[in-house]
């Protein structure tokens, strides 16, 4: 009985990480527009071409399955390595099954609270490929892509130091005075 809960565990998990992320579309992101005197059937040749390099540069794999399979992957994994750890310490305490078990509900806990980040960093990533390759291709073919496209974070302008400017150059001020102090003089009587 034991042995049926942790596959069924994995397998509600992946269920539910799998929702944890909203389908992303399985074309480009922004629209191209035909190129000066293309036709529109030209312009649907070009985007089917485009779509279709696009489309084999991911390996066919859509954002959003990378997005689900990404999300399965670390709650699997983190159930996985939650049971390898609680087993462990439960082994220490003469109870690795219980241990173990344990370990598996804080890993699974862990993994579905992750797994909407993995998963959405993973489906943009692909996104963004698609979207890169995609208006490459657009581009090459003599129609009108989108200009405004950030293919990585925005820049950041920094605030100067809280303290204030850095002190001049050793030039311009004085280094601290040497003192030299006398010996002692001792009379030995």
């Amino acid at each position: 009985m034991t042995t049926a809960r942790l596959p069924i565990a994995l397998l509600c998990a992946s269920a539910l990480a799998a929702c944890t992320v909203a389908p992303a579309p399985s074309g480009p992101s922004l629209a191209a527009l035909p190129g000066n005197g293309k036709t529109p059937a030209q312009f649907a040749y070009d985007d089917g071409a485009c779509r279709a390099q696009a489309n084999a540069a991911n390996s066919g794999i859509t954002p959003g399955q990378a997005a689900g399979t990404s999300a399965a992957g670390t709650v699997a994994a983190t159930t996985l390595v939650g049971a390898g750890a609680g087993a462990l310490i439960g082994a220490a305490a003469r109870s690795a099954g219980t241990g173990a078990a344990a370990g598996a509900g804080f890993g699974l806990l862990m993994g579905l609270l992750t797994a909407g980040h993995n998963a959405r960093a993973s489906g943009a990533a692909f996104q963004r490929n698609y979207d890169v390759v995609y208006f490459q291709c657009m581009a090459a073919t003599g129609n009108r892509v989108p200009t405004v496209f950030a293919a990585g974070p925005p820049l950041v302008a920094y605030p100067p130091p809280p303290h204030g400017p850095y002190p001049p150059p050793y030039p311009y001020y004085a280094p601290p005075p040497v003192v030299v102090a006398p010996a002692p003089v001792v009379v030995v009587p």
